[in-house]
Protein backbone atom coordinates (compact mmCIF):
# COMPACT_ATOMS: atom_id res chain seq x y z
CA UNK A 1 0.00 0.00 0.00
CA UNK A 2 2.93 2.27 0.84
CA UNK A 3 4.52 1.69 -2.61
CA UNK A 4 0.95 2.20 -4.28
CA UNK A 5 0.47 5.39 -2.13
CA UNK A 6 4.11 6.93 -3.42
CA UNK A 7 3.03 6.16 -6.92
CA UNK A 8 -0.01 8.18 -6.73
CA UNK A 9 1.65 11.39 -5.28
CA UNK A 10 4.49 10.67 -8.21
CA UNK A 11 1.74 11.04 -10.31
CA UNK A 12 -0.42 14.18 -9.34
CA UNK A 13 3.19 15.73 -9.22
CA UNK A 14 3.13 15.49 -13.21
CA UNK A 15 -0.50 16.74 -13.47
CA UNK A 16 0.64 19.45 -11.06
CA UNK A 17 2.93 20.48 -13.43
CA UNK A 18 0.96 20.17 -16.65
CA UNK A 19 -1.98 22.31 -15.32
CA UNK A 20 0.49 25.05 -14.14
CA UNK A 21 2.33 25.41 -17.51
CA UNK A 22 -0.43 25.05 -19.54
CA UNK A 23 -2.33 27.85 -17.09
CA UNK A 24 0.65 29.95 -17.46
CA UNK A 25 0.51 29.83 -21.26
CA UNK A 26 -3.29 30.63 -21.28
CA UNK A 27 -2.48 33.57 -19.27
CA UNK A 28 0.01 34.65 -22.27
CA UNK A 29 -2.93 34.26 -24.55
CA UNK A 30 -5.68 36.23 -22.79
CA UNK A 31 -3.12 38.78 -22.17
CA UNK A 32 -2.10 39.41 -25.76
CA UNK A 33 -5.51 38.61 -26.74
CA UNK A 34 -6.66 41.52 -24.24
CA UNK A 35 -4.42 43.70 -25.81
CA UNK A 36 -5.46 43.07 -28.98
CA UNK A 37 -8.79 44.06 -28.31
CA UNK A 38 -8.05 47.33 -26.65
CA UNK A 39 -6.63 48.52 -29.66
CA UNK A 40 -9.96 47.86 -32.39
CA UNK A 41 -8.43 44.40 -33.28
CA UNK A 42 -5.06 45.80 -34.52
CA UNK A 43 -2.51 43.64 -33.48
CA UNK A 44 1.33 45.03 -33.32
CA UNK A 45 3.95 42.41 -34.72
CA UNK A 46 5.31 41.52 -31.20
CA UNK A 47 1.71 40.65 -29.84
CA UNK A 48 1.05 38.58 -32.90
CA UNK A 49 4.66 36.75 -32.20
CA UNK A 50 3.50 35.93 -28.18
CA UNK A 51 0.49 35.13 -29.72
CA UNK A 52 2.39 32.31 -32.05
CA UNK A 53 4.80 31.59 -29.11
CA UNK A 54 2.27 31.01 -26.46
CA UNK A 55 0.08 28.27 -28.94
CA UNK A 56 2.98 26.63 -30.02
CA UNK A 57 4.27 26.01 -26.52
CA UNK A 58 0.61 24.53 -25.60
CA UNK A 59 0.75 22.51 -28.96
CA UNK A 60 3.71 20.75 -27.64
CA UNK A 61 2.35 20.30 -24.26
CA UNK A 62 -0.68 18.88 -25.11
CA UNK A 63 1.68 16.45 -27.21
CA UNK A 64 3.66 15.68 -24.51
CA UNK A 65 0.86 15.06 -22.07
CA UNK A 66 -0.88 12.52 -24.59
CA UNK A 67 2.60 10.53 -24.75
CA UNK A 68 3.10 10.24 -21.17
CA UNK A 69 -0.60 9.33 -20.26
CA UNK A 70 -1.10 6.92 -22.93
CA UNK A 71 -3.21 3.79 -22.48
CA UNK A 72 -1.88 0.76 -22.38
CA UNK A 73 -4.05 -3.01 -23.23
CA UNK A 74 -3.51 -5.00 -19.87
CA UNK A 75 -4.22 -8.09 -22.42
CA UNK A 76 -1.43 -6.96 -24.99
CA UNK A 77 2.25 -6.81 -24.13
CA UNK A 78 3.90 -4.01 -24.87
CA UNK A 79 7.12 -3.80 -26.92
CA UNK A 80 10.27 -2.07 -25.88
CA UNK A 81 9.37 1.36 -28.82
CA UNK A 82 6.43 1.75 -26.98
CA UNK A 83 7.87 1.86 -23.46
CA UNK A 84 10.41 4.31 -24.27
CA UNK A 85 8.18 6.26 -26.10
CA UNK A 86 5.96 6.60 -23.21
CA UNK A 87 9.18 7.13 -20.41
CA UNK A 88 11.34 9.69 -22.42
CA UNK A 89 7.65 11.54 -23.41
CA UNK A 90 7.80 11.80 -19.47
CA UNK A 91 11.14 12.98 -19.43
CA UNK A 92 10.62 15.78 -22.13
CA UNK A 93 7.66 17.15 -20.27
CA UNK A 94 9.73 17.63 -17.03
CA UNK A 95 12.91 19.03 -18.82
CA UNK A 96 10.89 20.49 -22.27
CA UNK A 97 11.99 24.13 -20.70
CA UNK A 98 15.79 23.36 -20.05
CA UNK A 99 16.71 21.37 -23.10
CA UNK A 100 16.63 22.26 -26.53
CA UNK A 101 16.22 18.97 -27.98
CA UNK A 102 15.92 15.82 -26.55
CA UNK A 103 16.44 12.88 -28.50
CA UNK A 104 16.31 9.04 -28.20
CA UNK A 105 17.49 5.84 -30.00
CA UNK A 106 16.29 2.16 -29.34
CA UNK A 107 17.23 -1.13 -30.16
CA UNK A 108 15.81 -4.58 -28.91
CA UNK A 109 13.13 -6.27 -29.71
CA UNK A 110 12.01 -7.39 -26.14
CA UNK A 111 8.12 -7.33 -25.04
CA UNK A 112 6.43 -6.61 -21.55
CA UNK A 113 3.40 -7.61 -19.75
CA UNK A 114 1.50 -4.39 -18.32
CA UNK A 115 3.03 -4.92 -15.23
CA UNK A 116 6.78 -5.02 -16.09
CA UNK A 117 6.20 -2.11 -18.76
CA UNK A 118 4.77 0.22 -15.71
CA UNK A 119 7.92 -0.93 -13.76
CA UNK A 120 10.65 0.06 -16.30
CA UNK A 121 9.05 3.11 -18.17
CA UNK A 122 9.45 4.28 -14.46
CA UNK A 123 12.83 3.50 -14.42
CA UNK A 124 13.67 4.58 -16.97
CA UNK A 125 11.93 8.07 -16.63
CA UNK A 126 13.87 8.01 -13.24
CA UNK A 127 17.48 7.82 -15.00
CA UNK A 128 16.42 9.85 -18.47
CA UNK A 129 15.40 12.39 -15.84
CA UNK A 130 18.45 12.39 -13.44
CA UNK A 131 20.55 12.68 -16.45
CA UNK A 132 18.40 15.91 -17.68
CA UNK A 133 19.17 17.51 -14.73
CA UNK A 134 22.91 17.01 -15.31
CA UNK A 135 22.79 17.19 -18.89
CA UNK A 136 21.31 21.33 -18.13
CA UNK A 137 23.96 22.01 -15.39
CA UNK A 138 26.41 20.96 -18.25
CA UNK A 139 25.17 23.19 -20.78
CA UNK A 140 24.08 20.47 -23.08
CA UNK A 141 21.37 21.85 -25.71
CA UNK A 142 20.47 18.41 -27.28
CA UNK A 143 20.28 15.51 -25.38
CA UNK A 144 20.50 12.29 -26.95
CA UNK A 145 19.64 8.91 -25.43
CA UNK A 146 20.55 5.27 -26.72
CA UNK A 147 18.01 2.94 -25.15
CA UNK A 148 19.27 -0.82 -25.70
CA UNK A 149 16.39 -3.79 -24.15
CA UNK A 150 17.68 -6.82 -23.76
CA UNK A 151 16.61 -9.71 -21.78
CA UNK A 152 17.25 -9.38 -17.56
CA UNK A 153 18.93 -6.04 -18.31
CA UNK A 154 18.14 -2.14 -20.51
CA UNK A 155 21.40 -0.49 -21.40
CA UNK A 156 21.31 3.50 -21.65
CA UNK A 157 23.65 6.00 -22.98
CA UNK A 158 24.26 9.96 -23.13
CA UNK A 159 26.46 12.17 -24.32
CA UNK A 160 26.39 13.55 -20.85
CA UNK A 161 30.00 12.99 -18.90
CA UNK A 162 31.79 13.89 -15.50
CA UNK A 163 29.07 12.61 -13.12
CA UNK A 164 29.83 10.88 -9.91
CA UNK A 165 28.80 7.74 -8.65
CA UNK A 166 28.18 10.37 -5.21
CA UNK A 167 26.58 12.97 -7.16
CA UNK A 168 24.03 10.84 -8.45
CA UNK A 169 23.35 9.06 -5.46
CA UNK A 170 22.74 12.31 -3.25
CA UNK A 171 19.90 13.89 -6.05
CA UNK A 172 18.44 10.80 -5.42
CA UNK A 173 17.67 11.34 -1.93
CA UNK A 174 16.26 14.68 -2.33
CA UNK A 175 12.91 13.72 -3.92
CA UNK A 176 10.50 16.64 -3.05
CA UNK A 177 6.90 17.13 -4.84
CA UNK A 178 6.94 20.83 -4.21
CA UNK A 179 10.44 20.91 -6.69
CA UNK A 180 9.01 18.03 -9.03
CA UNK A 181 11.53 15.61 -8.41
CA UNK A 182 9.33 13.22 -6.19
CA UNK A 183 8.18 10.92 -9.15
CA UNK A 184 12.12 10.71 -10.06
CA UNK A 185 13.27 9.68 -6.64
CA UNK A 186 10.34 7.19 -6.06
CA UNK A 187 11.31 5.40 -10.00
CA UNK A 188 14.19 4.20 -8.66
CA UNK A 189 13.19 2.91 -5.59
CA UNK A 190 10.19 1.38 -6.68
CA UNK A 191 12.62 -0.91 -8.94
CA UNK A 192 14.69 -1.66 -6.01
CA UNK A 193 11.71 -2.45 -4.28
CA UNK A 194 10.49 -5.10 -6.89
CA UNK A 195 14.30 -6.70 -7.15
CA UNK A 196 16.24 -4.63 -9.85
CA UNK A 197 18.89 -2.72 -9.93
CA UNK A 198 20.26 0.72 -11.32
CA UNK A 199 24.05 1.03 -12.48
CA UNK A 200 24.92 4.29 -13.27
CA UNK A 201 28.86 3.90 -15.16
CA UNK A 202 30.33 7.50 -15.40
CA UNK A 203 33.05 7.44 -18.29
CA UNK A 204 34.70 10.77 -20.01
CA UNK A 205 31.83 12.51 -21.95
CA UNK A 206 29.18 10.00 -21.73
CA UNK A 207 27.29 8.37 -18.70
CA UNK A 208 26.13 4.72 -19.40
CA UNK A 209 23.29 3.14 -16.95
CA UNK A 210 22.47 -0.42 -16.61
CA UNK A 211 18.59 -1.45 -15.24
CA UNK A 212 19.21 -5.15 -14.19
CA UNK A 213 16.33 -7.29 -13.00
Amino acid sequence: METIAAYSRSVNETHRICTHDISGHLHLLRFCMDEINEKDGEAPRDLLDRLDEGLEKLETLNKLLKIATRYFNPDEEISAESVAEKALGLTNLYHHKFLDKLNYEVSGNMVYSLDEATLIIEALFGICSTISHFATGQSVKTLTFNLEFNDGEIVIKANVGNISQDEILTLLKSGNENDKTLRRANAHDLLVQNGGEIKYEPAGKEITVRILK
